[in-house]
């Protein structure tokens, strides 16, 4: 499943625009998970180097338009994250749906803490600063535990 065709190209950029306009009723406590982040390391573990690469632009380029991030940054943060992701997968194995959770957890906070280190000349309270850098990544983390379950679980489903 390394070469994904058109189809499953095209399901995953419509299942992206649902998830961004899906995401206000995903919010607890103020707190929303990272959906595109979460495309972005879906894209990297399925897809190969270069269609990788297409989509995560493609992510950031429709994160920058609908988030308050500095315009621009999450075109060169991802296809960054997509890099590091294959790296990591070269050297480690990621077929556990826990491992992979925890892999999406150390990128959202690595992305949470750049995200923060260029908004620094606003002032953002320490308490805030804190929910966003390790509560939001945690959620994230959980919805991507619960979505690599459900994949692993319709997968194995269709195999027989």
């Amino acid at each position: 499943m390394k070469n994904g065709n058109f189809l499953s190209r095209a399901i995953f950029l419509l299942s992206l625009i649902a998830a961004v306009i899906l995401q206000p009723y995903f919010q607890i406590f103020s707190v929303k998970p990272d959906l595109s982040l979460l495309g972005v390391v879906l894209v990297s573990l399925i897809f190969n180097t270069g269609s990788a690469f297409a989509l995560a632009i493609f992510c950031a380029i429709l994160n920058n338009a609908l988030t308050i991030n500095k315009f621009g940054m999450n075109v060169l943060l991802f296809p960054l994250y997509v890099f590091l992701i294959k790296k990591i997968s070269k050297s480690i194995s990621l077929d556990n749906s826990f491992i992979r959770a925890c892999l999406v957890f150390g990128i959202a906070v690595l992305n949470a803490v750049i995200t923060r280190f260029f908004l620094w000349h606003k002032f953002i309270a320490l308490g805030i600063s804190l929910k966003v850098i390790f509560i939001a990544p945690l959620y994230t983390a959980l919805i991507s535990l619960l979505l690599f379950k459900s994949i692993k679980f319709l997968c194995i489903e269709n195999a027989y």
